[in-house]
């Protein structure tokens, strides 16, 4: 009961900094929001996400269904890439490009929800998720991919439950394990082998500037390797996620000279 406890005095919390522009709306999304909190409290345990500290994710693509299936084993898959191997510059990229504030939050952004909360009541419409690592990792490995209010209050209160039971390090090691880098492509493993031939371990700042840009959309944007030349939009996310890891001091403004100025081996 005191677990259950914790997650409504989270809900009430969360709700009172995201300040909704409407009494209206707040009203209705507290009604949205305890509702999601009964059925996952129940539905979904803390066993379901408390399993990854103990497990590790493995990844099966379904050529056939052209699906990604997850299961859990506690031997280490083959691919599978230990983050106390990686550079400052790999886990750099991806934190900077895809959640600034990871290390300080509690699994979800706040203010990034309340701008994804009141962009989707003003326009009447889903318009944009304001994931974080954690909220992303939840979604890709617990839950559908469908774009509702009910699986992203669901997405929320399984990334504040995470956050609780595991160390930040083994939530983004097992971020960039599971997710999508191109069509069947998951894993940094495989999605370091494919784009650069080399080992993950291997990977300078823009190459994994590259792989972050990616994310939003990795069939689409994936196109820059099959043409073999950047397009306009991968050369600027990439610029901006090198510009971002200097802000940061992931990178020196020496070493974000070197990175900016390089090229894939693959470039034309």
């Amino acid at each position: 009961m005191n677990h259950l406890k914790n997650i409504y005095i989270q809900i009430v919390n969360l709700l009172k900094k995201i300040k909704l522009r409407s009494l209206k709306y707040g009203l209705l999304f507290f009604a949205i929001f305890y509702s999601i909190y009964t059925i996952v409290s129940f539905v979904i345990t803390y066993r379901a996400v408390a399993i990854l500290k103990d497990h590790y994710v493995l990844s099966k693509w379904d050529k056939e269904e052209e699906e990604i299936n997850y299961e859990f084993t506690k031997t280490r898959p083959k691919e599978w890439v230990n983050i106390k191997g990686l550079n400052r510059e790999i886990t750099g990229a991806f934190v900077v490009s895809e959640d600034w504030t990871f290390y300080s939050h509690n699994g979800i952004d706040v203010e990034a929800l309340k701008d994804a909360v009141n962009e989707t009541i003003e326009s009447g419409q889903y318009i944009r998720g304001g994931s974080t690592i954690t909220q992303q990792l939840i979604k890709n490995v617990f839950l559908s991919r469908e774009k509702t209010l009910m699986r992203k209050g669901k997405e929320i209160l399984l990334a504040m439950e995470l956050e609780n039971h595991i160390t930040k390090s083994k939530i983004l090691e097992n971020y960039l394990n599971v997710i999508e880098y191109g069509e069947g492509l998951y894993g940094i493993y495989n999605a370091s082998y494919y784009y650069f031939k080399k080992s993950p371990y291997a990977l300078n700042g823009r190459e994994s500037a590259f792989l972050a840009m990616l994310l939003p959309n990795p069939k689409k944007y994936s196109n820059s390797y099959r043409s073999r030349r950047l397009t306009r939009y991968a050369q600027r996310t990439v610029n901006s996620i090198l510009n971002r890891m200097r802000k940061a001091h992931v990178i020196s403004e020496e070493r974000y000279q070197e990175l900016f100025y390089s090229r894939f081996g693959w470039e034309g």
